[in-house]
């Protein structure tokens, strides 16, 4: 199975909405003969402004894809505020996000894909629930963090062989007070390899996808440390 992985594309500022068009059709142009097609994962940022306008115009972008291609998307900090830092008070945007990409909204979401196991996640859900509504930062709260955490440990239990790949906007590894997932510490307790009773080491998460930070850049020494086969970043 091949996986696209794509981030931060500001639907709606600048010409960024040409650039999205003209990577979908590059993608394909690339993959018309191929039988699937790959999934691809876009993490977040997908409108620079959490605006009707924004999403309508991703809207007339995405839907040409959708018959041929498996989209999943996670939301950033750009999708729900104005220009990425001032929270929006209403739960609109998250309609927005759920009605103009056809995405679910309830996260963590899970998608399996022959033996591939997708769970995406919403990295702004808990600064939604604080009183912090400024700033490009992200939580994703202790709520969703169990959640993941039971989703990957039954995926584990009745198929340990398959491959779970999860994705979300914030970068994990990124520590700048004001762009930083806060909770990132406790998201890699939940995704670190584990060791049974036994002795034997137990891999939990196979693959993480994030963007927020504008690189494109995989991590080989945090992929020996948490025992992951790739962190990446693609724009």
């Amino acid at each position: 199975m091949k996986v696209i992985h794509l981030s931060d594309p500001h639907i709606g500022h600048g010409g960024k909405a040409d650039k999205a068009k003209q990577l979908f059709e590059i993608i394909a142009e690339r993959y018309k003969d191929e039988t699937p097609k790959p999934v691809i994962i876009v993490t977040g940022d997908i409108v620079h402004n959490g605006a009707i306008e924004n999403y309508h115009s991703a809207y007339r972008i995405f839907k040409d894809y959708w018959d041929d291609y498996t989209f999943l998307c996670c939301p950033g900090n750009h999708d729900f505020r104005s220009r990425g830092l001032i929270s929006y008070p209403d739960t609109s945007r998250m309609q927005l996000f759920r009605d103009c990409l056809h995405q679910d909204v309830i996260f963590p979401t899970e998608k399996t894909i022959e033996n591939c196991h997708f769970i995406g996640l919403n990295s702004m859900a808990g600064e939604f629930n604080s009183l912090d509504l400024s700033g490009a930062d992200g939580k994703l709260g202790d709520d969703q963090l169990n959640a993941l955490n039971y989703k990957i440990e039954t995926i584990r239990e009745a198929k340990p062989n398959d491959k779970i790949i999860v994705y979300l906007h914030h970068h994990p590894f990124y520590y700048h007070y004001f762009k930083r997932l806060e909770d990132a510490d406790d998201l890699k307790e939940v995704t670190r390899e584990r060791t049974d009773e036994n002795g034997n080491k137990i891999k939990k998460v196979n693959v993480l996808l994030f963007g927020h930070k504008h690189d494109e850049k995989s991590f080989q020494e945090k992929e020996t440390k948490y025992c992951i086969d790739a962190y990446i970043l693609r724009i």
